[in-house]
């Protein structure tokens, strides 16, 4: 004959009920604490299911944005809360500057936004290799960022859509600024090389973003197999 339930088995149960209440999943050894402790034998516990999952962006920019300071960090700003918009969990991190963590990166936190800083990552590589396979999109701003991650990204996430916001193309720039000094309208070497460099990097990422459609126009004569938005 089993033995009536006394104080301390009637608790188990309670707080085994309570526990199926709150888990939103069953380890084994879970599990079987439940099943031991259900007073109600074939009784279905109450489950809660997990809220859905939230896609993942990173950014990465070269500094913490402040767009008191300049209008690239304006856009960038305002693109991450177009991506919270969207229902993203978005993350931030400076590749140059990894101990600041100011006004600047308080405004970005008060968003919404993950700002990762000394001491909890020490590199954008550490923050890639620790969390790249769970990101859905990783967004890369200027064209520095791209050049030294746009590799790592496709290693460390694999799966994640690759972002770049080109901000201005420097190589246009420079050769305006030749063409001023020199009178020449052909591209020095130097010049020459950072256009087909930063032709390269958009053409590997998965969407370019400019806010120039003069520079639009271009990037669609010389990469018109890119994705320029």
């Amino acid at each position: 004959a089993q033995a009536a339930p006394g104080p301390r088995s009637s608790l188990a149960s309670q707080v085994a009920a309570r526990l199926a209440e709150l888990l939103p999943a069953r380890p084994p050894r879970t599990a079987a604490l439940l099943a031991r402790w259900n007073s109600q034998p074939g009784a279905t516990l109450p489950t809660r299911l997990p809220p859905p999952r939230r896609p993942r962006a990173l950014v990465i920019d070269e500094g913490v944005p402040d767009p008191t300071r300049d209008a690239g960090s304006a856009a960038i700003v305002s693109h991450m809360q177009a991506l919270l918009g969207l229902g993203f969990e978005v993350g931030f991190i400076a590749a140059q500057a990894l101990a600041q963590d100011g006004k600047a990166s308080l405004a970005l936190a008060g968003m919404g936004v993950t700002c990762w800083h000394l001491p909890w990552a020490a590199s954008v590589e550490e923050v890639l290799r620790r969390d790249g396979a769970g990101l859905d999109l990783v967004y890369l701003h200027r064209h520095g960022p791209m050049r030294l991650y746009g590799a790592l990204v496709r290693h460390w996430a694999p799966q994640a859509r690759l972002v770049y916001s080109v901000a201005d193309l420097h190589w246009l720039r420079a050769a305006r600024e030749a063409a001023l000094r020199t009178g020449e309208a052909s591209l020095p070497p130097d010049i020459a090389a950072l256009r087909h460099a930063e032709l390269a990097a958009v053409l590997a990422a998965d969407a370019v973003i400019t806010h120039s459609s003069h520079e639009a126009a271009l990037l669609a004569t010389d990469a018109p197999q890119a994705a320029v938005h």
